[in-house]
């Protein structure tokens, strides 16, 4: 698995780690960035005082929410890009925060298997360059 090393290297995040049916790709400094906040910053900081775990249970419902509306309307993603938007980000910041409570490392998969997914949406977007990848996770993962 090629691991991102560099601040601007995408690092593509495996949210089917986490039952969402999303892989988002954020930059190392990004992921970083969260993780410091994470470690540096008092509990209190977070969710307007509620503490990192409450955040962590708050962010994990309202992505699953998301989630699912997205899958049910996935064109939902073009017709909402402001939403769209702050569901991904909320990703972000979900699989960051859940591994540095737990410990671990943020899911990652290949860039390989990122860029396969990527060219599975276009195909099923219409995009008549895309490469047809459907054999990899299904119809539903997005970026």
């Amino acid at each position: 698995m090629k691991i991102a090393k560099t601040t601007n290297e995408k690092y593509p995040i495996n949210m089917i780690a986490y039952g969402i049916k999303t892989i988002v790709q954020a930059s190392k400094q990004k992921v970083d960035w969260y993780m410091n906040e994470f470690a540096t910053q008092p509990d209190a900081k977070f969710g307007g005082g509620i503490g990192k775990v409450a955040l962590l249970n708050y962010l994990g419902q309202c992505i699953s929410f998301e989630d699912d509306f997205f899958n049910q309307s996935p064109l939902s993603q073009i017709e909402e890009p402001k939403r769209w938007q702050e569901y991904l980000d909320d990703c972000v910041a979900f699989a960051c925060l859940h591994s540095f409570l737990n410990g671990a490392e943020v899911p990652q998969i290949t860039s390989e298997v990122a860029s396969e997914q990527i060219d599975m949406v276009r195909k099923i977007l219409g995009e008549p360059h895309a490469v047809n990848h459907l054999r990899t996770f299904g119809s539903d993962a997005r970026h």
